[in-house]
């Protein structure tokens, strides 16, 4: 079976979304920023991944 799926290509993020990011945890609760340290632990974990078997 063909896969017929396109993967974007992976770009560093801009300074303004580096930004927005860090605003956006740094008023969060404490509660959210462990989520959300989680959610970026699982997408470096991820990429690290990908990159490692492309």
């Amino acid at each position: 079976m063909k896969n017929n799926t396109t993967q974007k290509e992976a770009s560093a993020p801009s300074a303004a979304e580096i930004a927005a990011v860090v605003a956006a945890f740094k008023s969060a609760t404490r509660e959210e920023q462990l989520v959300l340290n989680g959610v970026m632990l699982g997408m470096a974990t991820q990429r690290s991944i990908t990159e490692r078997a492309g």
